[in-house]
This record gives structure tokens, sequence and C-alpha cells, in this order.
């Protein structure tokens, strides 16, 4: 049996300055995957969430790091975002009960702001992915 590949044409207009990726493993696929995520398939181990912080503590890092050209959405947007989402997560590992969905949600505003640029996209999201194989949820 002959595989059948049926053609479609995509147009990608608008998108000046901006991220655009298709197939496996995108940002798309991934922001959608982290709004679907429910509260009881979120790792609860206060062992992870202590992984997630030093994850965090890196993605920090990197995030002082970039060039001056992304000022503006390092300063005024990522730097206040993963702020919060690490005091959540340290909230959160020594409270293993309380909810978790916060900290997803505020992870997928890191990976929508991050997907803007291609720079900055491209160096935050393998800590997004590995904090989210940490916590369980595969995207």
């Amino acid at each position: 049996m002959e595989n059948q590949h049926r053609s479609t044409s995509i147009n990608i207009s608008g998108v000046h300055n901006s991220t655009v990726v298709l197939g496996n493993n995108n940002y798309v696929q991934a922001s959608v995957r982290l709004s679907n995520v429910i509260e009881s398939e979120i790792n609860s181990n206060d062992q992870v969430w202590k992984q997630v912080i030093e994850e965090m503590n890196k993605l920090q890092t990197i995030i002082k790091e970039l060039p001056d050209e992304h000022e503006e959405v390092r300063d005024t947007s990522l730097i206040p975002a993963v702020s919060q989402a690490k005091k959540m997560a340290k909230e959160i590992a020594d409270n293993p009960a309380q909810p978790k969905k916060r900290f997803t949600d505020r992870l997928k505003d890191i990976l929508d702001i991050t997907s803007k640029v291609t720079e900055v996209g491209t160096r935050v999201y393998p800590f997004i992915t590995t904090i989210t194989k940490l916590l369980g949820i595969s995207i």
C-alpha cells in the first residue's frame, strides 16, 4: 500500500519579529498543552519542586544575560514573570498540597512571551521543557 500525503497550503503573514514553528514540539503546541493541564497531572513531590526551583534559578540567569536588544521583553515581561513563577514553585515545595495549576499557567505565560522573539524563545524553551518533564507533563 502506498503512502499518500495530502498537500496543504498555509499562509502566514503579519509575523515580523515573531517565531513561527511548524511540526512537533513547537511553541503553539506546548502553550496549548499547558493551557489544558489538569491539576491531578502535576507532580506533588516536594523534591521535584525543589528541582523545579533550581531550573527556575538557571532560567533567571539566562534571562538576565539576554542582550540589550531584548531589554523591553526581558525587563518588563520576562523577569517579573519568572520571578513570580519561582515564588509559586517555592510555595508549592513548602506545601505540596496547595494548587499547582497557577504555576503551569505562569509557565504558559512565560512561553507565550518568549515565543514572540526567536532568540529569546530558543534560549528559554529548553528550560520550560525540562520543568514540564519534572512535573510529569509532556509537551
